[in-house]
């Protein structure tokens, strides 16, 4: 399986990731590593739908969502089959 460096590194290793069949991948990263810009390029090239827990969670003004919705939300988001 490869490792994903960056969008640079996502367009060089992109024709070999073709060959396999990926349904759902998370992408985990430090704050700011460009995790959600990768997640969603991504997800475009290969056709998937794009999550973002950052747009679950936060509410307007900065106000988390409580744990139980979250949950229910991150729940309902990844049901299908084909995301990232």
């Amino acid at each position: 399986m490869p490792t994903i460096r960056g969008d640079a590194h996502l367009s060089a290793i992109l024709p070999r990731m073709e060959t396999f069949f990926f349904t759902r991948i998370i992408v985990v990263g430090t704050t700011s590593s460009g995790k959600s810009t990768l997640a969603e390029n991504l997800a475009k090239k290969l056709d998937l739908d794009f999550v973002e827990l950052d747009a679950l969670y936060w509410q307007p003004n900065w106000v988390g969502t409580p744990d139980e919705e979250f949950a229910a939300k991150t729940e309902d988001a990844t049901r299908g089959n084909r995301w990232v």
